[in-house]
């Protein structure tokens, strides 16, 4: 069932699906920080090679999420507009998209896998652990995409709870296979780190057919129609108008993020592991405000369907308020136990204290990161995706990779984190005056 996001209070429509996913986000946390912690069990070269593949795995994820967002968008704008024959259009087509979309990207990934690795430093040793791990992953990408996309369907409707549960059934599964296929428990195997990858693949299966079911069966969300090829091309321009702008700017943060992995291993591999776990934790520390950016989305985009904007700033103010609570809270329990934290996920007393000097200098910056992640969702929802993408590039472009570069070459991984607070500062900043703009003009 389709819910109006157009009608009732607005904190008590975005309370309840925030909250809600926050439970799928935190399933998802749960299930990168059990990768981490096993293959940390591992030892430090295999956590570092973790490490290394994180850029390539976010440049796949900026594909998916790409789709998702911009389907979320114009899902939830069409839902605003009652017009149910053109939504189950869309909806179907999406998911043919994103099929027809990554086969290609797979095969690419193949024939340039060595030549990424070798340029993002990583040594021999390391990259024996990292093809264990990424050839296994690659096979899977397309259980990963369609589940993700078919998520941003239904969080269109206004039904976070069922996303969320589909996140969680992942996070569950993936949690009771990867000690059981790494270290070969119950009969199985041992597989190590390639074990890691497996469980993930088969966590995301379970979640393709949970999403299709959904689509199909609770939401009526799927054409019966049959496949029209005029229609999937007019689906797919109109989806790719707004998602490849997306695509582009959630392709940054990969590329950033290989351009960072190169500084930190320039520092060493202690530092590469460390930048792997801590990353890991950024989603924790902005778990709470990315699930409200995430519950804004159909909201946004259903209110601005119905032109409601007097309760679209309405919950951007929320917004803004609860990310100053929720990252001030989270950023001071992270201090209090970062001892104890980092000591969980290496034994080596060098990517401790990296770790534990992230969570003195960073977290409380992230206050500012969740404003700009607010301001981006909310302006793809409004159908500014390119303003969205602009943001973003400034952000990584032009404010953390040349801060990062000067301040790591002169006060190594403190400037490299003190990089990273600057940039949540201006880039938070920046995105708060950027959409007040906008909504003036609307």
């Amino acid at each position: 069932m389709k819910r109006d996001l157009t009608k009732g209070s607005i904190k008590g429509h975005l309370i309840p699906m925030s909250f809600q996913m926050s439970l799928g986000m935190l399933s998802i946390f749960a299930m990168n920080m059990t990768d981490t912690y096993f293959i940390g069990q591992l030892g430090t070269i295999p956590l570092a090679a973790m490490s290394f593949t994180l850029p390539v795995i976010m440049f796949f994820n900026a594909i998916a999420m790409g789709l998702s967002t911009g389907i979320t968008s114009i899902l939830s704008r069409t839902t605003g507009e009652r017009d149910n024959h053109r939504l189950q259009a869309l909806a179907t087509d999406s998911l043919l998209l994103a099929v027809s979309i990554v086969v290609p990207i797979v095969g690419i990934a193949y024939l340039v896998h060595d030549s990424i690795f070798i340029h993002l430093g990583a040594s021999e040793e390391i990259r024996y652990y990292i093809d264990e791990y990424m050839y296994t992953w690659y096979l899977g990408f397309p259980f990963i995409i369609i589940p993700m996309v078919g998520n941003g369907a239904i969080r269109s409707s206004g039904d976070t709870s069922t996303a969320a549960l589909i996140m969680f059934v992942a996070a569950i599964s993936n949690i009771i296979l990867d000690p059981i296929l790494m270290f070969g428990h119950f009969g199985f195997p041992e597989f190590g780190m390639k074990g890691a990858a497996i469980a993930s693949v088969c966590s995301r299966i379970i979640t393709l057919f949970a999403s299709l079911y959904v689509l199909k069966f609770k939401l009526d969300m799927i054409s019966s129609l049959g496949l029209s090829l005029s229609r999937f091309i007019n689906s797919t321009k109109k989806i790719l108008n707004l998602s490849f702008p997306l695509i582009l700017s959630n392709a940054v943060a990969p590329l950033s993020i290989f351009f960072l992995t190169r500084l930190y291993a320039q520092i060493g591999p202690e530092a590469v592991a460390a930048f792997g776990v801590v990353g890991r934790f950024e989603m924790l520390i902005v778990l709470g405000v990315t699930s409200l950016a995430i519950a804004m989305s159909p909201f946004v985009g259903q209110n601005y369907g119905a032109y409601k904007i007097n309760r679209i700033n309405e919950a951007l103010t929320i917004g803004y308020k609860f990310s100053f609570f929720y990252v001030g809270v989270i950023s001071f329990i992270c201090f209090i136990f970062k001892d104890q934290i980092s000591s969980l996920f290496s034994p080596d007393e060098l990517v401790r204290s990296y770790v534990e000097l992230f969570f003195v200098m960073v977290p409380f910056s992230y206050i500012f990161m969740g404003h700009d992640y607010i301001v981006r969702q909310s302006l793809t929802s409004l159908g500014f995706s390119i303003q969205a993408t602009v943001l973003f590039i400034v952000k990584m472009f032009i404010l953390l990779l040349p801060i990062s570069y000067l301040m790591g070459q002169y006060f190594s991984i403190k400037g490299l984190f003190a990089a990273e607070v600057i940039t949540h500062l201006l880039s938070g900043l920046l995105s708060v005056y950027l959409m007040k703009r906008v909504m003036t003009k609307l």
